[in-house]
């Protein structure tokens, strides 16, 4: 709950107890959380942890997905949370997210076509290739199948 309404000292003081698990799964892990309560600094603090998975997958109430946070900060659009979970050497790229069924780049791509956030949704696209996210199944596969004339 502390990651979820942004109690930073609180965090903090939990992070520093060796009995503290960051990655305490109870529907929701406290990174995902953070990301989903869009709160940058928790998310920062939980990165930094030396036992922290930033690939744990969660589900949200609020969008009702089951996602990484990785997914779910592309989703929301926040780029700032997007670079910092690209930073972690932990976070692996390509995970494929059965609900929905996409990778994060290819997510990011279309996120693209929401008008929200347009700026951000470009620099997430381009994080995500500059990180190292695998190009082929998400340029490829629409391109292949598609029957438009040019």
């Amino acid at each position: 709950m502390a990651c979820y309404w942004g109690h930073v000292k609180v965090v903090k003081v939990l992070l520093a107890d060796s009995r503290v698990d960051p990655n305490y799964y109870s529907g929701t892990t406290p990174l995902f959380a953070a990301c989903e309560e869009v709160r940058l600094h928790i998310v920062k603090l939980l990165l930094a942890h030396k036992d922290i998975d930033p690939n744990l997958i969660s589900y949200s109430e609020t969008s009702t997905i089951t996602a990484s946070p990785l997914w779910l900060a592309i989703d929301d659009g926040q780029y700032r949370i997007v670079k910092a979970l690209l930073s972690h050497p932990k976070t692996i790229l390509d995970v494929l997210i059965q609900c929905p069924y996409s990778t994060p780049l290819e997510h990011g791509l279309t996120s693209m076509e929401d008008s929200t956030g347009g700026r951000d949704r470009k620099r997430i696209v381009a994080a995500l290739v500059f990180f190292g996210a695998n190009l082929d199944g998400a340029l490829t596969d629409d391109y292949e199948n598609d029957t438009t004339e040019a």
